[in-house]
């Protein structure tokens, strides 16, 4: 079975927003607010694993993209690139990216 790239996002942006609902657990401004981490397998098959939530909603979740899924190009774009064995932040997606 298929994930679909536009819920799985949808629900990175409530865990993101719901993460720094107190102004103490926001990041410093400027500072990039990661919600997950994404690597490259050796295949070019991207691995995100998602991660926030206050503690009482504490969520996780895990999507692989293959180099065939049609959302890839565009998750890639979004991590402004990616080599295989290399690890990055990811960042909360904006509406319409």
């Amino acid at each position: 079975m298929a994930i679909r790239f536009a819920p799985i996002i949808a629900a990175a942006l409530c865990i993101a927003a719901g993460a720094s609902a107190r102004a103490e657990d926001a990041p410093p401004r400027g500072a990039r607010a990661f919600i997950g981490m994404a690597t490259m397998k050796p295949d070019g098959t991207i691995v995100i694993e998602l991660h926030g939530g206050p503690e009482q909603n504490y969520a996780l979740g895990h999507v692989e993209y293959p180099p065939a899924s049609k959302d890839y190009a565009a998750v890639l774009r979004h991590l402004g690139g990616l080599a295989p064995g290399e690890t990055k932040g990811v960042t909360p997606w904006r509406e319409g990216e």
